[in-house]
């Protein structure tokens, strides 16, 4: 077992740059948009991604950037906003191989553009479902020169739902805040999605998806960005944390809107693509 952790703790160093919300995280975030979503988008959807569901598919991408053929998606994931400095998006932000923003403008553009083939269609479909869950992942929207918190690392105690202690480990804070934080919420994403949606959904503002709403979304996960990095703890002399128990429970509120928000801005871009 240890030697299984040391090796996970390994690789989440090295890749957790590229990823965001886990499987679960984008399960609940395309469970709470189909339930918000007109049935006239569903049925456009369901038309578009065959006999698949958007929930089945909504990690796609990020096994599609490590391949050949969709590598060229991989910066679309996240934008290195600058903890410091103006808080305001401007696209001199976004590098010319783009980035989250601008892929959800132009995807969100190709996905009803009848001169793009059907299968082009399903894949821009099924990288904007992913990129919008992207888009509320807090350190995918902000970077003090760490690779938005992958570069720093933290020991963490967390615990279960039932309260009995989830294995410790340690691992990037950005990938702790990808994974485990999620993982700690509730047994099944399911769950998690219908508790969202009756819980904290109803607290939320209808997200913005006219006008330039893709960088609005950015600049409001900028904000909440930059509020994680001011509530990790007082790091330890060699520069690492440690994450517990009132850690875990302290963030569970941010974790539990911010899933809702991508649900939300999910179902929302969606009803607007097929009005």
């Amino acid at each position: 077992m240890k030697t299984f952790l040391i090796a996970a703790a390994a690789l989440a160093s090295c890749s957790s740059a590229a990823q965001a919300w886990n499987d679960r995280g984008h399960s609940v975030i395309t469970e709470i948009a189909y339930r918000h979503m007109t049935d006239h988008a569903r049925a456009k959807v369901q038309e578009i991604l065959g006999n698949r569901t958007m929930d089945a598919l909504a990690s796609w991408a990020d096994d599609f950037k490590y391949t050949k053929e969709g590598a060229y998606s991989k910066p679309w994931h996240f934008i290195s906003f600058p903890y410091d400095g103006d808080d305001q998006y401007t696209d001199k932000l976004c590098p010319t191989e783009g980035c989250v923003v601008s892929a959800i403008r132009d995807l969100s553009q190709k996905v009803t553009d009848s001169a793009v083939s059907a299968a082009d269609r399903e894949t821009d479909l099924k990288l904007l479902i992913h990129i919008v869950g992207d888009s509320t992942m807090p350190f995918h929207c902000v970077d003090k020169g760490d690779h938005g918190a992958s570069d720093i690392m933290a020991e963490m105690h967390f615990h279960y739902p039932d309260k009995t202690d989830f294995p410790t480990g340690t691992y990037s804070v950005h990938h702790i805040w990808d994974d485990y934080l999620v993982d700690t919420g509730y047994w099944s994403w399911g769950t998690y999605a219908a508790i969202l949606d009756e819980k904290v959904v109803p607290t939320l503002s209808t997200p913005q998806v006219d006008g330039d709403f893709a960088a609005v979304w950015i600049i409001e996960c900028h904000a909440v960005g930059k509020a994680m990095y001011q509530a990790l703890p007082t790091p330890r002399a060699d520069g690492t944390y440690l994450l517990d128990g009132m850690y875990q429970d302290a963030m569970r509120p941010i974790i539990d809107k911010q899933l809702a928000t991508g649900g939300l801005r999910l179902a929302g871009l969606l009803n607007k693509i097929f009005p």
